[in-house]
């Protein structure tokens, strides 16, 4: 459940935004982890670190074809929704939007493309009103893809699961600040 505490935000002198606190956790939570990926190796139950020494197995576009379409998830006055392309051009192209209370949050701007034999997920995060959170030259935050199990595809820290024909589970590892690291379920249903 979303925590009900709350905290305001002033964006411009005039303007300001309510945004609970559980939501500002998971927005900080994600910047942290993407920040501290490279050199920490969460783990949790459902999500795996990248052993370096490992080899990548070799993976194309189409083995993710199965994460294309429009996913849409509701918890309480949250919605999210992650919409994914089919494969073209040998990439994917997704985007992802939080409303809470009818309101934007923040949205992301996704890719898989082809890189070391292998897919990567990276993705850039933008306020409501479309500032880039990451450096404007920053290519983004980048997930390497470790293994597909089925319908199930590991990328760093975070997994894809098509738990059924119309049902997408992503769960993402998020570090904390004491170093913990846990884990953000995101289920979706399939609306096209």
């Amino acid at each position: 459940m979303y925590d009900i505490n709350h905290i305001t935000f002033r964006e411009t002198d005039k303007a300001q935004y309510t945004i609970d606190m559980k939501t500002v956790f998971m927005i900080s939570a994600a910047i942290l982890f993407s920040i501290c990926s490279k050199s920490q190796k969460p783990f949790t139950a459902n999500t795996v670190s990248l052993n370096p020494s490992i080899n990548r197995a070799s993976y194309s576009i189409t083995d993710l074809s199965w994460i294309a379409g429009k996913w849409k998830g509701v918890e309480d006055s949250t919605v999210i929704e992650e919409h994914w392309m089919q494969p073209e051009g040998n990439n994917m192209l997704g985007m992802f939007r939080m409303l809470q209370g009818n309101k934007p949050v923040f949205y992301e701007l996704m890719m898989i493309f082809p890189e070391n034999n292998s897919m990567t997920l990276r993705l850039k995060h933008f306020s409501k009103n479309l500032k880039g959170w990451e450096h404007k030259d920053s290519t983004g935050i980048s997930f390497p893809l470790i293994k597909i199990d089925g319908k199930k595809a590991y990328f760093e820290g975070q997994t894809y699961h098509l738990t059924d024909k119309d049902t997408l589970v992503v769960y993402v590892a998020e570090s904390r600040k004491d170093g913990t690291v846990v884990e953000e379920v995101f289920k979706y249903k399939r609306v096209e």
